[in-house]
């Protein structure tokens, strides 16, 4: 029973937050930002495994077919290029699906213009700067075999190799050259984006948490 104060009124009654609704508001947030970080952790992955083949595939052996390995250097690097691609999609959609999550969940704020305002800049750049990614994953996926000209020129100097037109030597050194350029440009896409993400920590923290660092809920505190 609340006790009344010296003037005999009553105080006003404490509003007792929704916690559960709360906690899963913030559960379902985290794991959608978890998600993002999770694919770019998979982007940083992939030029590190390309640069590291099986000494099957290095070695030309038979036996990297039935171990389910490809047969080839050009393969093994197209595999993790074809990769790559998916993986920044997947990323993108991630991304999406975040901002989705947070203008839905603060609809009833209203901060909810200058948060939808900060969502709509942040999307936008990303999908500017991710446009001639996707049309290409886009592409590979609905139309023909995703191909660029340095896999083709790897491809082709494969092929000459096993006609004897160059040596083991040129096809190697071309090779590891190749290689390490689309490694570079991985390395180089995977940094933008990491710092495309932590504007958005930077931008959307000042919206989502208060100066002293409590989480602003939708719900009425």
């Amino acid at each position: 029973m609340r006790e009344r104060d010296p003037t005999g009124r009553l105080p006003p009654p404490v509003q007792n937050r929704n916690v559960r609704g709360d906690d899963l508001l913030i559960h379902r947030i985290f794991l959608a930002y978890r998600e993002i970080t999770l694919s770019l952790d998979t982007l940083n992955n992939i030029p590190f495994y390309m640069r590291h083949m099986p000494l099957p595939v290095l070695r030309k052996a038979k036996s990297a077919i039935w171990r389910g390995l490809p047969d080839s250097r050009s393969a093994w690097v197209r595999y993790h290029v074809e990769n790559y691609f998916h993986e920044l999609y997947i990323f993108q959609n991630r991304a999406k699906a975040f901002f989705t999550l947070l203008r839905k969940s603060y609809r009833k704020q209203p901060y909810l213009p200058e948060l939808k305002k900060r969502c709509d800049a942040l999307e936008g750049d990303l999908k500017t700067g991710m446009a001639g990614v996707v049309r290409v994953r886009g592409g590979h996926v609905h139309d023909t075999r995703f191909d660029d000209v340095d896999l083709r020129i790897i491809e082709s100097q494969e092929f000459l190799l096993r006609l004897n037109k160059i040596s083991e030597r040129e096809y190697r050194d071309f090779f590891q050259e190749a290689q390490t350029m689309k490694t570079f440009w991985m390395k180089d896409t995977t940094k933008e984006l990491e710092k495309w993400l932590n504007e958005v920590g930077v931008i959307l923290g000042k919206l989502l948490f208060s100066e002293t660092g409590e989480f602003r809920f939708p719900s009425p505190p």
